[in-house]
């Protein structure tokens, strides 16, 4: 077992300089058992009969955890035996990354009266494991209708140490139950990926069964699990609303009457029954009429406004009466044919809901000249999802039906524009956004003129960006075809998605012949590489695994047999990419994902004696082991570096200092929604240009369908949604605009990064030009020095999500400047030749 090195500092105590200090953090592994064990036996004789002993019990999902499952019937978990929840002993149950929760369903054989419930599980955050966010109890007595008996919410909060992570066994006690049942079910929901428990005891109690009765409200069946545990973090949002409210109106000094209400709101939250979907639903409508009758006492307007951020994540509780001031525009700025995204927070300051009529104006010049947009703008709106880790957040960004958006009473909502600014001259340009309240019955309706104010800058955006862009997007598994496959295939390249992989199950189909020779059927490639022929560069990943290299059939890998077939197969596929138009320049091949094993060597060594012009494309650097990168080193031509491995920057440096060759990177986004659109996403291209690498990638735009009945918007019941950057329109729980894929903020906040990106490049391009004409030093060196420091500022301060904007407004200056006097001076030179 795994104490902390240092368990002086764990206990409270100084260690002394003696001997025997030692010897009991030695023998503490082995002790720990029987303190456990005779610690369950004191309380058990206190709580009662332990009535789970050596019964049956079935697990919900199956345990997944390689290390600790066996393939018996064992009854380890009722075995009275607790062992600490080592998860490398076959004593444990252990599941990792599943979309359901954890159950246990102990057959009691029957009914009793039930006092107590005890886990034993494991947590503290090392090695990724942390106690249980929920513990959920359920009993019955005919295994078909449940009772909740209680819900346990964050059971061991505050018990771990994000800065000192240790193992840490312990013992979950659900105390003071007084029910009955036959059948007790225990739900564990995982804290990120992992669960693992030893035993399970359940006491028994001394009241009579029959005395127990259960509400009407509390009749589920044993799978609606998901049911109650959607309920109960509904209700721990609801209560954090509640409480905001109240800080809100004590600072605000709202009268006696106010502050009483809002305080039997938070008793009625503190005693409804968290499981109940119905009382959550009474409780949420209270609180939103509350609120807005709070609300619309406070503000002179039904639909207060105010310009926002578009890179921070709204929530429906973000309220406000004041609104913005009439002379503060909702200001958009970017370069000609550049995309740009704005937002607008509303309030909905009454207690009822409504509906607002949303309309943009044309552009107007400050002579009074009308541009149109040309459709160079979407109106959408923050449609609220649950995250894993963040709360609920105005993540989807879905177009407007009918161009309205609909508001809860009492609650916040945002308006979205994507604006791709338009090719016209640079230059100020107004217009407004009108919202019309629709008439809800109301003697008085409202017109609200939000004014804007669009600049166009120069230079114009190219239609190609320097970084190397991509996402994985496995457009073959996304079960889309015909006018849904093309609007995706548009959405990938207007966020500059430049880089395409194709994955093995698209890979040319080699036969062997019974002469020797090779035939290959290039039909799926084909139609994968059709999807994005105008990519700058293809990555053709194997599928190969270590221990997993048979997809092509030409017989044991690396025999001779093999080698002869895979030298014809190579040249074949380079031959049909050449007559394509795909040139060596545009096409890696990508045997192995995050690897550096042994195949995944002799493979590249194979591939470059075949032909050495062939680029070899490598997404791990396995432990950091820098030994096996420079065995590497010399056969791979472009190196995409995990960002999240602490050791990813010393491999960098070592590559940027010992090889000439391309350095890109990428990261994993687990729980997606949970993360920040502006750190994780807009300024990953920010982090690789103050490296010096050239691509950046992260994993995924989407996952495929793995099932119907998995809703990627739910990541509490699906795996799906946990790492795209867009929803299903299918699964919406909205009318998605004939939309496949909803964009999320954070897809929107990549686009911008790599538009960021480009500003960088675009100024670096004029220093080395500047250089080339030789303009005075102190022009250029300037021009280098607000580069460096706005790169600096902008990383420095990754919670100034208002930094990145002055920061593009003074490079676009500065480019402006430097570019005409870098085009003054090259035209004087051309003037100089003969």
């Amino acid at each position: 077992m795994d104490f902390p090195p240092r368990l002086h500092e764990f206990v409270g105590i100084r260690p002394c300089r003696t001997s025997w200090w030692a010897r009991i953090v030695r023998l503490t592994p082995r002790v720990t058992p029987i303190v456990l064990a005779f610690f369950a036996w004191t309380t058990a004789s206190r709580a009662g009969d332990n009535l789970a002993r050596g019964k049956p019990y079935k697990l919900i999902p199956p345990p997944n955890y390689k290390a600790c499952t066996d393939k018996g019937d064992a009854v380890q978990l009722t075995d009275g035996v607790q062992r600490g929840s080592d998860w490398l002993r076959i004593s444990t149950v252990g599941w990792k990354d599943q979309s359901q929760p954890a159950t246990v369903r102990i057959d009691l054989g029957s009914v009793a009266a039930i006092d107590e419930i005890r886990i034993s599980t494991v947590g503290g955050g090392h090695a990724g494991v942390f106690f249980p966010a929920v513990v959920l109890v359920l009993v019955s007595d005919d295994a078909t209708a449940f009772h909740v008996a209680k819900v346990v919410d964050r059971p061991m909060a505050g018990r771990s140490n994000p800065d000192r992570p240790r193992r840490l066994p312990h013992v979950i006690v659900v105390s003071d139950l007084g029910t009955r049942g036959r059948f007790v079910q225990v739900t564990l929901v995982a804290n990120q990926r992992y669960v693992f428990l030893d035993e399970i005891e359940v006491m028994s109690g001394t009241h009579d069964t029959a005395s127990v009765r259960f509400q009407s409200s509390n009749n589920f069946q044993g799978d609606q699990v998901q049911i109650i545990l959607a309920s109960v973090r509904r209700h721990r949002y609801l209560v954090k609303e509640i409480n905001k409210l109240r800080s809100i109106s004590i600072n605000s000094a709202v009268d006696a009457d106010w502050q009483k209400r809002f305080d039997d709101l938070r008793e009625s939250a503190e005693t409804a029954p968290a499981f109940s979907p119905q009382a959550i639903d009474d409780l949420t409508r209270r609180l939103r009429v509350s609120r807005g009758e709070w609300l619309a006492e406070r503000s002179d307007r039904r639909i207060p406004w105010r310009a926002a951020n578009p890179m921070i994540q709204h929530r429906a509780d973000d309220v406000f009466a004041d609104s913005a001031r009439k002379n503060d525009p909702l200001l958009i700025e970017g370069w000609a044919n550049e995309f740009e995204s704005a937002a607008v927070d509303l309030t909905n300051a009454s207690p009822i809901d409504v509906q607002i009529a949303v309309a943009i104006s044309p552009l107007r010049t400050r002579t009074g000249e009308i541009v149109p947009w040309d459709g160079r703008v979407v109106l959408r709106h923050a449609e609220y999802v649950e995250s894993t880790q963040a709360g609920v957040v105005g993540d989807a960004l879905v177009r407007l039906s009918n161009e309205r958006i609909s508001i809860a009473a009492g609650s916040g909502g945002q308006l979205w524009m994507t604006i791709q600014v338009p090719d016209i001259r640079p230059g100020d340009y107004d217009f407004a956004l009108r919202l019309d309240r629709i008439d809800d019955g109301s003697s008085e309706l409202e017109t609200t003129a939000i004014p804007g104010r669009l600049v166009v800058n120069e230079p114009r955006f190219p239609e190609t960006v320097d970084l190397n862009s991509f996402n994985w997007a496995y457009l073959g598994r996304l079960g889309l075809e015909g006018d849904s496959l093309r609007k995706v295939e548009q959405d990938l390249e207007s966020h500059y998605a430049n880089v395409y992989v194709i994955p093995g199950s698209e890979m040319p189909i080699g036969r062997l012949r019974g002469d020797g020779s090779v035939n290959v059927d290039f039909r799926r490639f084909d139609r994968a590489i059709s999807r994005f022929s105008d990519a700058r560069r293809y990555l053709l990943w194997w599928g190969y695994a270590p221990g997993r290299v048979s997809r092509h059939p030409f017989g044991r890998f690396m025999s001779a047999e093999w080698q002869a077939a895979m030298r014809q197969y190579l040249a074949l596929w380079v031959d049909h990419m050449r007559e394509a138009g795909i040139g060596y320049d545009r096409f890696a091949m990508y045997p192995f994902d995050e690897s550096l094993c042994d195949e995944f060597l002799a493979l590249a060594q194979f591939i470059k004696d075949v032909d050495s012009k062939i680029a070899i494309f490598a997404n791990g650097i396995g432990r950091g082991d820098m030994a096996r990168v420079e065995r590497f080193a010399p056969l791979v031509d472009t190196w995409c570096l995990p960002e999240a491995l602490p050791n990813s920057d010393a491999v960098r440096r070592h590559l940027r200092y010992t090889t000439n060759t391309e350095i890109w990177r990428y990261n994993t986004f687990r729980n997606a929604k949970s993360r920040s659109p502006y750190g994780d996403y807009r300024l990953q291209p920010w982090r690789a240009w103050s490296a010096g690498d050239t691509g950046c990638a992260f994993w995924t735009y989407a996952i495929g369908r793995q099932k119907q009945t998995c809703n990627g918007w739910d990541d509490f019941t699906c795996g799906r949604g946990r790492w795209s950057v867009v929803y299903d329109g299918a699964d919406a729980p909205v009318d998605a605009q004939g939309e496949p894929f909803i964009p999320s903020r954070r897809w929107e906040a990549w686009r911008e990064g790599v538009e960021d990106y480009e500003y960088l490049h675009t100024l670096d391009s004029l220093i080395r030009r500047a250089r080339d004409v030789q303009l005075p030093l102190d022009l250029w060196k300037k021009a280098e020095s607000l580069l460096e420091d706005s790169v600096a500022e902008v990383l420095a301060n990754e919670d100034n999500v208002d930094r990145v904007y002055e920061a593009r407004r003074c490079l676009t200056e500065e480019i402006q400047k430097l570019r005409k006097r870098v085009a003054k001076r090259e035209a004087a030179a051309r003037r100089k030749i003969p």
